[in-house]
């Protein structure tokens, strides 16, 4: 609805573009012959079903081609729940620009699920999130669960996503476990600075720090978590 210049045939560069992925994206569907196994070829047709139904560009063609190829060589066991669609994702990632952590950027195995939730194979995320996050606190000490049972209902009251709340809560179920492995062991809720920052040195090393300090730095600001 909005105004473009006219470039070739007729169209704006958006419509042109469209239009080109399309065709590709026909021929990759056409070369798809060889999948792993009929329900990889489920799977793909579901995939090009939900972009199919949007505005495409060329960054479309590029995870369309990994996946293809992926689907040629792994059978994919049949997906029951979010959570699969999660493992797919971290284990073999087909974002449309790769290294960004916005929204998943398009991910493909997130389409496949969209689709799955729509054909009522899956059920909604919003139902699993709640599901999720009752299993991580699972194995804490029940001070800290409530603790972050609380620091959850204030995320939520503040207009976090499902989806945030357990990314916060995963990172700080990572951490609650690290604290635990010390000597002495140390409580999430009572741990103290220098063994944040010894965790946060732990994560630099393993290529997560700038995600690590921007989760710790936005949880320590919450009551719940300070005291």
């Amino acid at each position: 609805m909005a105004y473009r210049k006219i470039y070739v045939r007729g169209l704006c560069y958006g419509c042109y573009q469209d239009d080109l992925v399309r065709v590709r994206l026909d021929q990759m569907q056409s070369e798809f012959v060889h999948p792993a196994s009929q329900y990889n070829q489920y799977l793909f047709e579901l995939y090009l079903t939900y972009l199919r139904r949007y505005r495409m560009s060329y960054d479309h063609l590029k995870p369309t081609l990994r996946l293809s190829q992926y689907l040629e060589q792994k059978p994919i066991n049949t997906i029951g729940s979010w959570n699969d669609i999660y493992q797919l994702s971290r284990s073999f990632p087909l974002t449309r620009s790769p290294g960004s952590s916005v929204h998943n950027n398009g991910c493909a195995w997130m389409k496949m699920g969209y689709m799955l939730q729509e054909l009522s194979v899956l059920g909604p995320r919003a139902d699993e999130y709640q599901h999720r996050i009752h299993a991580l606190l699972e194995d804490m000490d029940s001070n800290t669960a409530n603790q972050i049972m609380v620091f959850a209902k204030l995320l939520k009251k503040s207009g976090r996503t499902d989806a945030s709340i357990n990314r916060y809560i995963h990172d700080l179920r990572s951490l609650s476990h690290w604290l635990s492995e010390l000597d002495p062991p140390e409580i999430l809720c009572l741990a103290n600075q220098p063994s944040i920052e010894c965790y946060f040195e732990f994560m630099r090393n393993c290529h997560t720090y700038a995600t690590s300090v921007v989760t710790f730095r936005k949880s320590s600001t919450c009551p719940a978590l300070t005291g």
